[in-house]
Formats: structure tokens, C-alpha cells, sequence
């Protein structure tokens, strides 16, 4: 009975010993492999191991050491019997994995002894690796740091895995990156060397520590009193492990994340008012029984989409911003004071990965700060609504909308926690920025689409009552001929910016938008070039207007920009008939006709004459015709007497000012709608005179302009003496037959 119990109890024990919980340590630095000599020290040789943990660890592992190479673990601490080092409880140790782990049993690997390592000490397996590697190639490797108990605790449980260790004393420079967050636990961890002063240091351990030769793996220089020469060589840098992100990346991952749903967060409102109006109610609950699903699909199918429309998200945008900031500050606080989502602690870990804990906690706080502290100023920060401080405590005020706000805020934080679980604590083996890096630029982008990407992105305002800049051209656009382009057609100027901007559809568009506004505007309300002025011009404040002037825009009437089209379509008629015939004077004729015929009927179509437009043009075409020789005259003597080239006759014809009043008469009786000279015109180049400036027109010479004007001069005045002469015969006829009436 009693080896039953002795048996049942050595079981238990060595289970209990090779499962025993382990703290996950913090993987944000890889160590650096420490060099060594041989070490000096008595030994203290470990107790034997029973025969039933023996035939256990033959049955199931098979690394064991094979049948004669004998017992090379050897004893658990060195230096044992030196007095100098204290041994207390919570005295700081090292663990050294010797080279004898894989001399002396060639079934050892890397690999083995790896995940030994990680499992039993909770070091991260690429570290582990690493040191496994290190321990094989330079004669061993510095583990990391423990308490006395624990570090004793721990070599034991290695070397039940055949991994040859030894505990030595504390040593400056011996402790380990990886195990550095967590300093200041007092569970048995490692106590950082440049905050423990209080311990001596050891000769022998810190030779050991500093220099790097390979161990004598004999027993009899375990037991001997000298030391190794140091080696001079360099140890080799190890890069720190990384696939954790840093604490700013994980706080951007808490606050883009948390603005990213912040549009779902009314749909979850929504759901708990009707939970909690109804649940409390007999008579509602009764009423809503079979309704569930009704609700539940409205709040996912029909509000959820509409808060994620662009002009709703836009309008949430504030609390999104308010909601980013508040998770953000909660989440990095509550980070730093429980170091980290691997810390050492137990409990504070388990508070880190508990969604109901974390989640919902962090949740829960920006449900109550943000609406309360946060939302106000950052929309009267970025929307300039002065007083929605105010206004915002006001609405908390309401009854249930506090409480609402949290169990929101505490539902989403919960829900949330779990898809940020891997994000914030990196995949094994891969670098953070592949995998939380990305994740941060994925969530990014959403971010910047569901606010400003979209189309129809931008608060909601009425229509009219904003005009984007890029629409401006548009607005201020009429029809006009392009002179200068290859293909000499009918295309879109904008009077904004004073270019052509493109096909005659552009300027149909820009007119629609025109017509949208003027309507917005005919009850005395203003129209904006930027879309915040015109909702908080519309929604919040009307005083904007007063604070604003310069974005306040002017829409020309719908007469007035028919107006300035049709001067311009008949001035560049003009250019465009005196350009060909300086170019060609036989052709010119038939070839401008076919130019002039569209831009008249181009000037028909804005003033809503849709029959008649061949009659109408071709009779504009002969008048324009008429004028432009009067135009040729007058810009030919204003040429010539710029370049002070004429000839004594062109001299006399330049100082006939009445003939200059003549042509400038004729030419505003025929059309009054023509821009004659730079100095008159409205908008730049819109002018004769300036576009055959620009064209470097020169004209076919005074002298020819004169016989073509004094045609003309002759041809009114024969059509003149017509006229009179037909009026007068069908006066003296009116008169003959009303004398005759009365005679009778």
C-alpha cells in the first residue's frame, strides 16, 4: 500500500511539474546571446528521479537519452557552496542551456530544444531558437533571469526535458530583453540589473558572463577551481523579435477602428431603447411579440446603410473623431499600467484578453466621456458650430440618453475586442508590420472612404445652397466659338476663369446647376462655396453669412449670361469672317459661311427660337458680312496708324475722325451686341480688337478696305433712295385713292 501511494504521489508530482503553468513573456526584443567561460563551483547533484517518471518519459518522449550514455544532466546550480552569493527566495539567478544538450545526446535538435525552452519559461520560439543555436555553436547561452526559487523551479522542469542547465548567481549584463517588461512583478520574474543594485556580483559569474569560450563539458572542470582564458571574439547581434506591434500602432489600431464603426453604433442605440422601453413593459412586450425580427431587420438592413450613406457618415464624423480620441487615451493607459498584451502578470493579462473585461470597459468609458466632453468641441473645432458644447449637454440630459451612449459604447467594445485580438498582438514568426501594419492600412483606407472617398461624400445641405469650386467654371459657362482650337467649333467658355473647358454639353450642365441655385436663392437666402458654411449656414447658424462674405457667391441671371453669349458668339463671327479673308480672299466666303451658320444657330437656340434658323442665319451672315468690312476699315486705320507706315493718301484717311465716327456708328446700329474694342470688353480677349491682336491679323490694307467700304456706303445708299422713292409712290397712291373715296 504504501509504494502504491509513493508511486501515485511521484506521478502526480511529475505531471503537475511538466504541465505547470507558465507567464507569457513580452516579445518586443530579442536577446542578445551572452558569451562565457567555464564556470567554477561545487555542485549539488539533483535527487533521482523515481522509476516510474522514468518509464513514463521512456514510453512518451523520444529525445530520451539512449540506454548507456549515462546521466549528463548533472546537478541544477553552480557555485552552491560559495558564500559570497546569497541564496535567499527572492534573489535573482540565471538559467544557462549548456552545448552538453546536443553533445551528449545526438537526438536533441534545435527545434526540441526550442520548444522546450518556450513552453517551459514562456520564452517566444524564435528567441528560443535563437538562444538553442547560440548555446550549440558557443558553448552556451543565457536564458534569462528569475528568482532563486523559481529559477531552480524552472532548470528543474528543463532538465526533466534531457536540456543540460545550470542556475548561477546574478551578473550584470545577464538579464534579457524579452523578459524587460515585466521588471516590476513580484511573481517570481526578473528583476532588471540596472534597478537591483542592492546584490553583489559575483567574480566568477561575471568572467562567466563577459567572455565567451566554449565550456569544458567533463565533470572534472565542473568541479575545478579555475577558469577558461577569456576569448576576445565579438558576439554575434541578434535582431529583436517583432511581430508584436508597437504600443503607438496598437493605439492607432484601438482609434481608426473605433471611428470605422462609430456609424453602426446609432443602430446598436436603437436596438437597447427599444430593449429597454419594451422589456420593462408588459403590455409593450406582449405588443411586440413576433416583432423581433421586424426590428432587428430594420436596424440592419435599412438604418445601418443609411448611417454609412456619405452625407450621414459625414454628419457623424465629429463623433467619430470624438469616439477615436477617448478609445484611443483609455486603451493606451490601461496598455502601459498592465505593460503590454503579453504581460507577465496573470491577472492583468487575463484583464487584456477578456472581451467582457477590456472591451467592454474601454467601450463603455468612451460611451460616457465622448458624448459628454468630446463631441461639442471637436464639432465646433471642425465645423465651427459655436455652441454645440452647450447643445450637447443638453441632449445627454435627456432621459435614457446617457445610458444609452454606455450600453452602447459597452456592446461595440465587446464586439470589437475579439476582431482586434490578433492585430494587436501579431502572428508568431511574422513581422508586425506584414500583418498588424497592414491591418492598419487596411483599416485606414476604409476609414478615409467611408468619410471622404465616396461619391456624395459631405454633409447634408439643400440644394443650391452650395456650389463646389470645381463647379464654379461651370456655372458662369456659355457657348462660344474657338477661333484658336484645330477643329474651330462651338465649345464651352467658362467666364470664371476666362478658357474654354471643353464640349457645349459642359456648359448645359453648368446651367442646370445655375437654374438649382437661383431658385435656392429667390427667398433671400445666400449660396456658398463651401459646403460646411452652407450647413451650419442652413442647420445651425444663419449669422455665417455675415462672418463669411468672401464665400458667399453671385449667380448671374439666366438674361444676363444670354446676353454676354450672344456678343460673344457675334464678335468672334466677326474675327472668324476677317481672319479667312486675310487668308484667303477668292474661298473665304463659302468657308467661313458654313462657321458662321453654326454659331448663329447657336445664338438662335439661346434665345428659344427653335424654327426659322436657317432663314435667321443666313439673313445674320449677309448683316454680319456688311459690318465686317466696316470692322476690316476700322481696324486697318487704328494698324496703320499704330505702326505710322502710311502713305500720304492713307495719312489724309487717318485723319478723317468723321470717318472713324461713320464705321463706329454703322457698326453699333447693325449689331449693338458686338465688343469692338479691348477697352470695352467685359472679359478678357472677349474682343475684335483683341483677338486679332492675338491672331496677328494685318489685313488686306487700307486702301482695299476703302473700296470695299464705299461699295457698301453706295449700296445702302441706292437701297436708301429705293426705299424713299417707294414710300413715296405708295404715300402718293394712298392719297390718290383716299381722294377718290371722298370725292364720291
Amino acid at each position: 500500500m504504501t509504494k502504491l501511494f509513493l508511486f501515485l504521489a511521484a506521478a502526480t508530482l511529475a505531471i503537475s511539474s511538466a504541465f505547470s503553468p507558465f507567464h507569457p513573456t513580452s516579445t518586443s526584443l530579442r536577446p542578445t546571446p551572452t558569451t562565457s567561460s567555464a564556470l567554477v563551483g561545487s555542485t549539488t547533484v539533483a535527487p533521482p528521479k523515481t522509476d516510474t517518471e522514468t518509464q513514463r518519459r521512456q514510453k512518451n518522449d523520444k529525445n530520451l537519452i539512449p540506454p548507456g550514455q549515462g546521466e549528463v544532466r548533472g546537478p541544477i546550480e553552480w557555485l552552491i557552496d560559495d558564500r559570497e552569493v546569497s541564496r535567499e527566495t527572492d534573489d535573482p539567478f540565471h538559467i544557462l542551456l549548456l552545448d552538453d544538450t546536443f553533445a551528449k545526446n545526438s537526438r536533441i535538435t534545435i527545434e526540441y530544444c526550442a520548444s522546450s525552452c518556450s513552453y517551459v519559461l514562456g520564452m517566444p520560439f524564435d528567441d528560443a531558437a535563437e538562444l538553442a543555436m547560440h548555446a550549440k555553436n558557443e558553448g552556451f547561452s543565457c536564458l534569462g533571469t528569475w528568482t532563486h526559487a523559481e529559477a531552480v523551479r524552472l532548470g528543474g522542469l528543463l532538465q526533466m526535458r534531457d536540456l543540460v542547465c545550470r542556475v548561477v548567481p546574478f551578473c550584470e549584463g545577464g538579464d534579457r530583453p524579452w523578459q524587460a517588461r515585466n521588471a516590476n512583478e513580484d511573481d517570481g520574474m526578473m528583476k532588471r540589473a540596472e534597478d537591483d543594485v542592492r546584490y553583489d556580483i559575483n567574480p566568477s559569474v561575471q568572467l562567466c558572463l563577459s567572455i565567451r569560450p566554449r565550456l569544458v563539458s567533463t565533470s572534472a572542470s565542473l568541479q575545478s577551481s579555475t577558469t577558461s582564458a577569456p576569448s576576445t571574439s565579438t558576439p554575434p547581434s541578434v535582431s529583436p523579435p517583432n511581430h508584436q506591434p508597437p504600443l503607438p500602432v496598437r493605439i492607432a489600431l484601438v482609434s481608426t477602428t473605433t471611428a470605422l464603426a462609430t456609424p453602426s453604433f446609432p443602430a446598436l442605440g436603437f436596438l437597447y431603447l427599444v430593449l429597454r422601453i419594451t422589456v420593462p413593459d408588459a403590455q409593450l412586450r406582449k405588443a411586440m411579440e413576433g416583432q423581433w425580427g421586424t426590428v432587428l431587420s430594420f436596424a440592419t438592413w435599412t438604418l445601418l446603410p443609411k448611417l454609412y450613406h456619405g452625407t450621414v457618415a459625414s454628419l457623424i464624423l465629429p463623433c467619430a473623431m470624438g469616439n477615436a480620441i477617448v478609445a484611443g487615451g483609455v486603451y493606451g493607459l490601461v496598455d502601459v499600467a498592465c505593460g503590454g498584451p503579453c504581460s507577465q502578470s496573470e491577472h492583468l493579462n487575463k484583464v487584456l484578453k477578456t472581451p467582457w473585461i477590456m472591451g467592454s470597459g474601454i467601450g463603455a468609458s468612451v460611451g460616457y466621456v465622448a458624448p459628454n466632453y468630446a463631441y461639442g468641441p471637436v464639432m465646433e473645432y471642425v465645423y465651427g458650430m459655436e455652441g454645440m458644447s452647450q447643445s450637447m449637454q443638453y441632449i445627454m440630459n435627456v432621459p435614457f440618453a446617457t445610458e444609452t451612449c454606455v450600453a452602447t459604447g459597452a456592446v461595440a467594445g465587446m464586439i470589437l475586442h475579439p476582431l482586434l485580438y490578433f492585430p494587436m498582438n501579431g502572428v508568431q514568426g511574422l513581422r508586425w508590420t506584414y500583418f498588424s501594419g497592414v491591418a492598419l492600412a487596411l483599416v485606414s483606407s476604409a476609414l478615409y472612404y467611408v468619410y471622404y472617398g465616396r461619391e456624395g461624400v459631405g454633409l447634408p445641405v439643400p440644394a443650391g445652397s452650395y456650389i463646389s469650386p470645381s463647379e464654379l467654371e461651370l456655372v458662369e459657362s456659355v457657348l462660344r466659338y474657338n477661333n484658336s482650337s484645330q477643329a474651330q467649333e462651338i465649345q464651352t467658355y467658362s467666364l470664371a476663369s476666362e478658357r474654354f473647358i471643353g464640349s457645349r454639353e459642359k456648359c448645359a450642365e453648368g446651367q442646370a446647376i445655375a437654374e438649382e441655385c437661383r431658385t435656392y436663392s429667390k427667398s433671400g437666402r445666400v449660396v456658398f462655396d463651401d459646403r460646411l458654411l452652407a450647413f451650419v449656414y442652413n442647420y445651425w447658424d444663419v449669422n455665417a453669412k455675415t462672418r463669411y462674405p468672401e464665400h458667399i457667391l453671385s449667380i448671374e441671371s439666366k438674361a444676363d449670361l444670354k446676353q454676354q453669349q450672344v456678343s460673344m458668339a457675334i464678335t468672334d463671327a466677326s474675327v472668324a469672317i476677317l481672319l479667312n479673308d486675310a487668308n484667303d480672299v477668292n474661298d473665304a466666303t463659302d468657308t467661313n459661311k458654313g462657321d458662321l451658320k453654326s454659331i448663329l444657330e447657336t445664338i438662335d437656340e439661346m434665345n428659344e427660337k427653335p424654327s426659322g434658323i436657317w432663314k435667321q442665319s443666313k439673313t445674320k451672315i449677309n448683316l454680319l458680312e456688311e459690318v465686317c468690312v466696316a470692322i476690316e476699315l476700322l481696324m486697318a486705320l487704328k494698324l496703320h496708324a499704330s505702326e505710322g507706315k502710311s502713305t500720304t493718301k492713307e495719312a489724309s484717311i487717318d485723319s478723317n475722325t468723321n470717318l472713324v465716327s461713320d464705321l463706329e456708328r454703322y457698326i453699333n446700329t447693325k449689331c449693338p451686341e458686338l465688343t469692338l474694342y479691348s477697352a470695352d470688353e467685359k472679359y478678357r480677349g472677349a474682343s475684335v480688337e483683341s483677338q486679332l491682336q492675338s491672331a496677328g491679323w494685318k489685313g488686306p490694307g487700307v486702301s482695299l478696305s476703302l473700296k470695299k467700304w464705299e461699295n457698301i456706303v453706295h449700296q445702302e445708299e441706292t437701297w436708301r433712295s429705293w426705299r424713299n422713292r417707294a414710300v413715296f409712290a405708295a404715300s402718293s397712291l394712298a392719297l390718290s385713292i383716299g381722294a377718290l373715296m371722298l370725292s364720291r
